[in-house]
């Protein structure tokens, strides 16, 4: 989402009704724009505070633009930590593990439980993308009570579509964090509200449709995942030929990637069946799958640039793919 989005779901606000807020914002969509997202969230996260200290509220617009600070945030460290910090961890956890006798790992088990109720009940640090989806879980709600209570006229109409963007949000966070029953529960909602609010040719309906066939190819624990993404796939393809032809703007590079994306769904290769299956047993974290699925995301304004980046990152795949059969080098499971 840009500055200029992120701007328009706080469209409803002119200000705060408080300069010191004011001024964070206005600090943290500076720094936003300059994609220093950390600077960003610290601006934000501060403008909630003072809020809420003032007013003994929360302002949902205000915990949006720092939820989407925080979720960038949570993209860029874990582009940068990547697969070595997450190899680096696995591995030190399973040599230790084999080298303990029973008798060594009983009492360590014994060991962890007493400390874990001398904690009271504290548990793991939080990762950067927990934090995000529950500022905006939380942002979720309050712009679900807002609509509830608010008469039908323009204001609704605004508040439903800040609560699609949210659902939207909270389905690309669960997408990175690859919590993919999550994801089409969000995206499901963000769809519906946007189909209330948009018509089908509209680009916001045709990425909706997109992104919802994309979680959908991931969700194992749904017997019809497949046939979701197929036809929330065809969906999109509707959505966008609509567009064309109400527009006179022809797009046939979008819409033959679409359609070839719709092709590999219903026909898929054994490649693409064995890429999926490691990503059921857990490897998708470390795997080419989880990069393709976020450059898709990363940075994407309409449905052209999320097929385009996705059918960039599959070229790059087998490329990737043809070398390390050539090497033959095996690769440790993380």
């Amino acid at each position: 989402m840009s500055k200029e989005e992120m701007e328009k779901t706080d469209s409803g606000n002119a200000g705060y009704g408080d300069e010191e807020i004011d001024a964070l914002v206005a600090e943290g969509m500076k720094s936003y724009a300059l994609r220093q997202y950390e600077e960003a969230a610290d601006k934000f996260g501060s403008a909630c505070e003072i809020y809420s200290t003032k007013n003994n509220s929360e302002n949902p617009n205000l915990l949006f633009t720092y939820g989407k600070a925080l979720f960038k945030v949570a993209v860029s460290q874990s582009g940068v930590l990547g697969d070595n910090a997450a190899a680096g961890s696995g591995e030190g956890v399973a040599a230790g593990s084999e080298d303990k006798s029973e008798g060594q790992q009983e009492g360590e088990d014994e060991k962890q439980q007493e400390d874990g109720e001398e904690e009271d009940g504290e548990g793991e640090e939080q990762t950067d993308f927990e934090v995000a989806w529950e500022i905006l879980d939380t942002t979720r709600h309050l712009f679900t009570k807002q609509l509830e209570e608010q008469e039908e006229g323009d204001k609704k109409q605004e508040i439903k579509k800040n609560l699609a963007e949210t659902y939207d949000l909270l389905g690309e966070v669960s997408l990175e964090s690859e919590n993919f029953p999550q994801a089409c529960q969000d995206l499901e909602e963000s769809l519906k509200l946007r189909l209330d609010l948009y018509p089908i040719e509209s680009t916001l309906v045709s990425e909706s449709y997109y992104k919802l066939s994309l979680a959908s190819e991931f969700n194992f624990e749904d017997d019809k995942a497949r046939e979701k993404a197929i036809e929330n796939m065809e969906k999109a393809i509707e959505s966008v030929k609509k567009r064309v032809e109400i527009s006179g703007q022809d797009d046939p590079d979008l819409v033959n990637d679409l359609e070839l994306r719709l092709e590999e769904l219903k026909n898929p290769t054994e490649e693409g069946k064995d890429e999926k299956q490691q990503a059921l047993e857990g490897i998708l974290g470390q795997g080419e799958v989880k990069e393709q699925l976020m450059n898709v995301l990363n940075q994407a304004t309409d449905i052209s640039s999320l097929v385009r980046k996705k059918r960039k990152t599959e070229d790059d795949n087998e490329q990737q793919q043809d070398n390390k059969e050539e090497s033959k080098k095996p690769k440790t499971k993380e």
